[in-house]
């Protein structure tokens, strides 16, 4: 029922853990019990999700007698790939000639007067690079859609390429497997004008760590 659309793949993992911890007791009174008892009858390799769940279950669950707050803390993925990939691309300036634009520079309003002053209605990218007369938008997108772009993301991608006059906009994905060779896919080619314009989808290798994700990178920098 979770995975109605998900791969056989992800059936077969999802059918392991249910057996792993099919004799992991379900009768719950509380989240501190039912945490302190997962930890003494997990599977080897599920100790560190444990650890986790109890700072997210405990921690942030309000002490009974002081009424304060517990110790847990979240964090955005999506924001820390967005920021991780402005870093990346900075990086590879001295070796491939792409500089990033300011950060107010990465920023379009709508020219009506609505437009002007309502935030969430204007366009931000998440990279400008700029080359001699040349102007490339990258968007990070912390999700697993390498290979089946949404059709919102392709139409925010012909958003950004005329609002920023760009001669190439690309959907950044963190899912790649390796770096050799390295997943790119042209989604649509186009003349605007006397321009020809580039959409296309990287996917990048990030859990393989930053070396070889900003190595990857740079190989689509240098062989676009």
């Amino acid at each position: 029922m979770l995975l109605a659309k998900a791969h056989q793949n992800d059936r077969r993992m999802l059918a392991d853990v249910r057996d792993l911890w099919a004799h992991v007791s379900r009768d719950i009174t509380d989240p501190y019990t039912a945490v302190t008892e997962s930890q003494w009858a997990s599977p080897p390799g599920y100790l560190a999700a444990l650890h986790l769940a109890r700072l997210i279950l405990l921690g942030a669950s309000l002490d009974p007698h002081s009424h304060t707050g517990g110790q847990a803390f979240t964090l955005s993925l999506s924001l820390i790939w967005e920021r991780g990939l402005r870093r990346l691309f900075n990086e590879l300036e001295d070796v491939t000639g792409w500089k990033s634009v300011p950060d107010e520079s990465r920023t379009r309003k709508w020219d009506d007067p609505a437009g002007q002053s309502d935030p969430p209605r204007w366009l931000t990218a998440d990279v400008i690079g700029e080359r001699e007369d040349m102007r490339w938008v990258l968007d990070a997108k912390y999700k697993r859609a390498f290979g089946n772009e949404s059709r919102s993301d392709r139409f925010q991608m012909c958003a950004y390429a005329v609002a920023f006059d760009s001669d190439r906009v690309s959907l950044v994905y963190p899912t790649a497997h390796g770096v050799t060779p390295l997943p790119v896919r042209t989604l649509l080619r186009a003349k605007v004008g006397s321009k020809m314009i580039l959409i296309d989808a990287i996917d990048l290798p990030m859990r393989a760590g930053p070396k070889v994700c900003r190595a990857a990178l740079e190989q689509c920098v240098r062989n676009p």
